[in-house]
């Protein structure tokens, strides 16, 4: 669910400790695979089990023609999109900008998590 808008309430409801104790992390791994330990997944079955709607939202659509195996034939396209329902020839943004995933954490960030300012759940 990166790159993806929800309202706080639905994010505040569907992550509290209460609700997340529900979801059988271990079933989902079961059934589905690793892919249940991304956000991508959880974030929806999170979100679903508390009964929100997840959508595709045409306004914060995706130009995705730089993503690798994107059909170059108009056949394809017309295919990818039916597949796709976020994806918008028109739209500004471009899915895959991670330049900098592996850039290392600012030195003051990095020292709140050392210094335990940050406090990590048991």
């Amino acid at each position: 669910a990166g790159g993806s808008y929800f309202k706080t309430e639905a994010i505040l409801d569907a992550f509290s400790p209460e609700s997340i104790a529900r979801i059988d992390f271990k079933g989902l791994q079961a059934v589905q695979g690793q892919i249940t330990m991304t956000s991508d997944f959880i974030m929806i079955v999170a979100l679903s089990l508390r009964g929100w709607t997840v959508y595709p939202w045409k306004e914060a659509a995706q130009n995705m023609e730089k993503k690798k195996g994107f059909p170059q034939d108009a056949e394809g396209q017309k295919a990818f999109a039916k597949k796709w329902p976020a994806y918008r020839p028109e739209a500004a943004f471009q899915h895959d900008h991670k330049e900098h995933y592996k850039d290392p954490v600012p030195a003051e960030e990095a020292s709140l998590l050392r210094e335990g300012t940050i406090k990590r759940r048991q």
